[in-house]
């Protein structure tokens, strides 16, 4: 079968949380457990998906994390994740 491109959307975080968001950064790694790093930015709620596909049998994890002004990272409630630090394209 072939996989296709997907679309993604998500929660503003501007309107539920009254928190002032300046952008999202869309992290991936090929392990939930892995580092993840930043493939995408954008200030709006949706992303026109990735372009890179894992390998056969693989997997791609991804985590979508909100950025104030100040650059400071939205909080995870579940496990924390690490990011690499290499500059969002």
């Amino acid at each position: 079968f072939k996989l296709g491109k997907s679309s993604w959307t998500w929660e503003d975080l501007k309107r539920s949380t009254m928190n002032p968001v300046a952008q999202y950064r869309i992290y991936r790694s090929p392990a939930g457990n892995g580092t993840f790093t930043c493939v995408f930015k954008t200030v709006t709620t949706s992303w026109t998906g990735d372009t890179s596909r894992p390998a056969a049998g693989a997997a791609y994890y991804y985590l979508v994390v909100a950025v104030n002004a100040s650059g400071e990272l939205s909080r995870s409630t579940g496990t924390p994740k690490t990011l690499s630090p290499a500059a969002c394209p």
